[in-house]
């Protein structure tokens, strides 16, 4: 499938958004659904942690391990997970936009096995509309 793209305008630096990112106390502030969100073995995300995310998606609990595969505070954050034969690749690039930043969320899916096949195209609208959602609440916190 090809990969997805959305991106908001913040009022706040990058310096002051990456922690939006990552931090387990801002996350939740801004992503729906999230139940839990934790950095294995604790301590700050760095590249190569992992991150466990339990997350309620159209009514059904979804626990996730992902792994941080790129991470370059202020401006880069990256992670990838899979299940149920799904693979996910998220990325996030911070840019500096006038007193501001620029937010842009990537997201490709990857589809392993008939029924992954046959369920990607409605996850994929599920996975949009609410990556795009959580930007505007993004944008909200940051005010």
């Amino acid at each position: 499938m090809a990969p997805f793209t959305h991106a908001v305008s913040v009022a706040a630096p990058p310096a002051t958004v990456f922690p939006w990112l990552v931090d387990e106390d801002k996350i939740r502030r801004w992503t729906d659904g999230i139940d839990g969100y934790e950095i294995v073995g604790g301590g700050p995300a760095a590249l190569g942690k992992h991150v466990r995310v339990t997350l309620t998606v159209s009514g059904h609990a979804l626990t996730l391990d992902q792994e941080i595969v790129a991470f370059e505070p202020p401006t880069t954050l990256a992670m990838r997970a899979e299940s149920k034969g799904l693979g996910v690749a998220s990325a996030y690039r911070v840019e500096p936009e006038g007193e501001g930043a620029r937010v842009t969320q990537t997201v490709d899916l990857e589809a392993k096995g008939m029924t992954a096949k046959l369920l990607a195209p409605t996850v994929r609208k599920h996975m949009e509309a609410k990556f795009e959602a959580d930007l505007g609440r993004l944008r909200e916190a940051l005010g």
